[in-house]
């Protein structure tokens, strides 16, 4: 998807507005050992600059919000869904006790600085790094946000294409953040101490239980599934799915791409997607860069890495079946 922006910076940085995202700062003495103890990542072994994915869970081991993590001279700072700010706040503020922990809801109505060009002379914090050309501050000040175009759905297709799926109200507490792919992004410790719902995960790592996993697809159509929307295989009954979508956004081109979780044994198959009474099929095929055509219209996929290794994932095409071709298939 490609915004025009005003530059800002003598280096011809592009900046954009996010309105859909907020900062929690968490300072004090304690900090760092207090978000050890409540999210999935490694946070002490968290150095000044970097940047790393986690999530919050429930004592299951579901997933209440993921986040992007940074540390910097002034603390430590989450970078989340607008929807997830009170409700995280309202949660670590019950774990504080007597803990030298400083929590504060950076909710600016100016919203966030999507910065995209060299990272040199950008200086204000907290700052997100994404890639060595992309990071998201606040804005410096409230007129440095004049001109800005909104472009929180560009953000979410960048995600998407990182391989990084946002959860919100809509996806809270549907999965196991190894679902999510977070063990793949550096974003779950085995190694650290206790925390909420970190019985299920580890044991869902050591026994080797997992059965689902995120996957990315793209689609046409003038209006986008949504979140949550339940995945079938072409061939079964619409009784059972296989898989639940968790991010989607347009690509600015016509499609829409998303990311979904769907069970590790049937990505090979045909699957389709049944919403508001309209059949969508999805068939697999080979879309990214550094994979060889094949004659079957299914690929094998892995779960995606992007995020971990900087390589783009493999690509599952979503194609909706006209009243003509429905008919060829099974529902």
């Amino acid at each position: 998807m490609t915004i025009k922006s005003h530059d800002q910076g003598s280096n011809g940085a592009e900046v954009y507005r996010l309105r859909e995202f907020g900062i929690i700062r968490i300072q004090g003495a304690d900090a760092g050992v207090f978000l050890q103890g409540q999210t999935t990542a490694d946070v002490l072994a968290l150095k000044p600059g970097e940047t790393i994915a986690g999530a919050f869970l429930t004592p299951k081991g579901r997933v209440i919000a993921n986040f992007r993590l940074s540390l910097d001279a002034e603390g430590y700072a989450l970078l989340v869904p607008i929807d997830r700010l009170k409700l995280l706040e309202k949660r670590l503020k019950m774990f504080i006790l007597r803990s030298r922990v400083h929590l504060q809801c950076q909710d600016a109505p100016e919203g966030l600085c999507w910065h995209q060009g060299p990272l040199v002379e950008l200086s204000t914090l907290p700052r997100f790094t994404l890639s060595e050309r992309e990071a998201v501050t606040p804005f410096s000040s409230k007129e440095a946000a004049i001109g800005s175009i909104d472009s929180d759905q560009a953000f979410v297709l960048s995600d998407i294409r990182r391989g990084f799926a946002w959860i919100t109200e809509e996806s809270q507490e549907a999965y196991l953040p190894q679902m999510l792919n977070l063990d793949e992004m550096g974003g779950i410790s085995y190694q650290k101490g206790c925390y909420t719902g970190q019985e299920i995960v580890a044991r869902t790592h050591f026994l080797g239980q997992l059965k689902r996993r995120l996957f990315r697809f793209s689609f046409e159509n003038q209006q986008p599934l949504t979140i949550g929307s339940p995945l079938y295989l072409a061939s079964g009954e619409a009784t059972d799915p296989i898989g639940t979508l968790v991010s989607v956004a347009p690509d600015g081109e016509g499609r829409f791409e998303c990311l979904a979780v769907v069970q590790i044994d049937k990505v090979t198959e045909s699957i389709r997607a049944q919403e508001m009474g309209v059949m969508r099929h999805v068939k697999q095929i080979l879309q990214s860069q550094g994979f060889e055509s094949q004659e079957s219209d299914s690929l094998k996929l892995e779960p995606l890495q992007h995020f971990l290794c900087g390589r783009q994932g493999r690509f599952n095409h979503l194609i909706i079946m006209s009243d003509r071709d429905k008919s060829r298939f099974k529902s």
